[in-house]
């Protein structure tokens, strides 16, 4: 009597057991999908900054060579050909446009 007692208590522990390894199990496998997920997004957001980084490497050089290209042409302008000049501002920074008196 005694026996079939602590065989059914082992079974009943037994069974607890595996309920708890099940769980423990279930959460492990929602926690690497979780993981995954966070790498997958992880992978995304890096390709979008490596882009994001390129073009910005192209404005910057599209930007050196349009201001190289103005002092340029700045430079073909001699003081005594400009009759007037006009000033305005535009995002903060004030800029010059020339009027050329193309009659002397």
């Amino acid at each position: 009597m005694q026996s079939r007692a602590t065989a059914s208590q082992a079974e009943k522990k037994t069974r607890q057991l595996e309920k708890v390894i099940d769980d423990g199990e279930q959460k492990m496998t929602e926690l690497l999908d979780e993981l995954k997920e966070a790498h997958d997004e992880e992978r995304r957001t890096n390709a979008e900054l490596t882009k994001l980084r390129l073009q910005l490497d192209e404005t910057n050089s599209a930007t050196d060579f349009a201001k190289k290209d103005c002092k340029k042409l700045a430079g073909m302008y001699t003081p005594s050909r400009r009759s007037t000049s006009t000033k305005f501002c535009r995002r903060g920074r004030i800029v010059y446009f020339i009027e050329l008196d193309m009659h002397t």
